[in-house]
């Protein structure tokens, strides 16, 4: 996805930044607290100025545009970014241990206004798939 921005700010997941064009300030900010405390695997990329910006996904990539006070609940695991204008929290929806460990059962509520998307897979689902038909390497 090729996304511009104009003066303003676009998180993208660890991962899915490919490249941006000159104009574009490139950061690493921490989730923050809620999210570390959650056990979130998420490191956003801040994606700061005016240029074009090249997300990835696995998969299709999904937008949801959401109205001033509309809430969506999206799993962390097929998160690809969000824009600054959009308000999140997130919360755990399995046991604490699986959380804490894995980032497993955790998934991220935005309120708008704004924008975020998502990827319709997850790398997660396709090694638990894939790697029992593997060949024993041991």
């Amino acid at each position: 996805m090729a996304h511009k921005l104009r003066d303003e700010t676009l998180y993208s997941t660890d991962g899915a930044f490919i490249a941006g064009t000159e104009g574009i300030d490139i950061n690493s900010e921490v989730g923050g607290l809620k999210s570390m405390l959650s056990g979130a695997r998420i490191t956003p990329l801040a994606l700061k100025g005016s240029g074009t910006v090249f997300i990835d996904a696995y998969g299709g990539l999904g937008k949801l545009e959401l109205a001033a006070g509309e809430s969506y609940v999206l799993d962390n695991e097929h998160l690809i970014a969000w824009d600054n204008t959009i308000e999140y929290s997130t919360r755990r929806v399995g046991d604490l241990k699986s959380t804490l460990l894995s980032g497993e059962g955790l998934v991220f509520e935005f309120t708008g206004p704004g924008t975020t998307w998502y990827q319709t897979r997850d790398m997660d689902s396709l090694v638990e798939v894939t790697a029992p038909r593997l060949p024993n390497q041991g």
